[in-house]
């Protein structure tokens, strides 16, 4: 399910995306997370425990992905 926004891609927009999508999901899902701003924001964090429950898991991405640039 893609999201599309117009306007820029703060903390409260991925919150809001992931909020929507943990909210519709049937099954576990994981999401890969990389260092951006926001996925270190305290806002993002705090949101994590609720979208765990919905089935939602977040999982950083470790390492250097050269061919992702």
């Amino acid at each position: 399910m893609p999201y599309l926004l117009d306007g820029s891609v703060d903390t409260a927009a991925v919150v809001a995306c992931m909020d929507q999508f943990s909210a519709q999901l049937t099954k576990k899902a994981y999401v890969l997370i990389d260092n951006a701003p926001m996925h270190r924001s305290k806002a993002f964090i705090r949101h994590i425990p609720k979208w765990v429950k919905r089935g939602l898991i977040i999982r950083p991405v470790i390492g250097e992905f050269p061919s992702l640039r």
